[in-house]
Formats: structure tokens, sequence, C-alpha cells
């Protein structure tokens, strides 16, 4: 827990710009009700990293998703997906075999809180009453991605 507060505190000081609940609702809000966000989960990181980034998924120009745009040779997507402000459910997709696998993580939704302490914003899901994990949200910017296409990222420290 020591080792997440400093690594915290050290990247407050940088250029991050640390959301309040306010402007992380509102992203979820613009997310609403088709859009997801997805992170690389090769090697199941997703569960290993204490930094996370989600990305909004992005549709290239004919409607399809764009799966080389962030993760070039990621064979396992995670993503969330936000039906609500209160409310979300993720899921496990791998790209990489002839036909598309998307397996259910938790497929009932997920609880969600949001919350502000000590000038922290915090994110922490619940599933069937029971805390699955929490985070600080430490930034939520507008970028471009490596084929010049525009989205969101939400960059998270997962708390222990």
């Amino acid at each position: 827990m020591l080792i997440t507060a400093l690594f915290y505190s050290g990247l407050a000081i940088g250029q991050l710009h640390r959301p309040t609940k306010k402007e992380f609702l509102a992203a979820i809000k613009d997310s609403l009700p088709t859009d997801s966000w997805q992170i690389c989960n090769t090697g199941n990181s997703f569960y290993t990293k204490d930094t996370l980034c989600l990305y909004k998924m992005v549709l290239n120009s004919s409607g399809h998703i764009d799966l080389n745009n962030q993760y070039y040779n990621c064979c396992k997507v995670m993503r969330w997906h936000f039906t609500g402000k209160k409310t979300m459910f993720q899921f496990e997709q791998e790209w990489c075999t002839t036909q598309l696998k998307t397996g259910d993580i938790y497929a009932e939704d997920i609880k969600i809180k949001i919350a502000e302490e000590d000038g922290k914003t915090i994110l922490k899901r619940y599933w069937h009453k029971k805390l699955l994990d929490s985070y600080y949200i430490i930034d939520l910017a507008n970028v471009t991605l490596s084929n010049n296409q525009k989205t969101r990222a939400i960059t998270m420290v997962r708390i222990k």
C-alpha cells in the first residue's frame, strides 16, 4: 500500500489531468450506450499490472473496430462496457485465432461506485455486493493513436 501511495503521489506531480468525479461520470455518459473501453490483456496483464490505461474503442472509416490502433500484436483484449453511471460489465476477447472468441468474465452487471476522497477520484467495482477491485483514476485524456485516430484514455492505479 505504501508503494502504491508513493507511486500515485509521484504521478500526480507530472503532466496528468486527475479527473474529478463529475468529469469521470461525463466520460462514462459519453460512451453510453454502445462504446466500450479496452486494454490489452496478453499474459493476463490486466490482473497483474498496477497501472492500467483503457482506451475508448475507435471505429475505422468502414465502421469496424480498428484492432491495430493501439494493440498491434495484442491477442487478448479486456473490455469494459458501462451500462449506466452505476453499472458495467467486462469481458475478454481473443483476436489472434481464426474465429473471434469472446468470454464473459462478469456477464451480470458489476456495480460501480465513484467517489472523491482526499482530492482523489476512486472507482470501486462490486459483484454480488463483494468488492472486486478499486482504482485511483489518475488521468482522463484525449489521445491520438498510432494511426492518427483520436480517442479518450483513462489511466488508473490499482488500490491494493
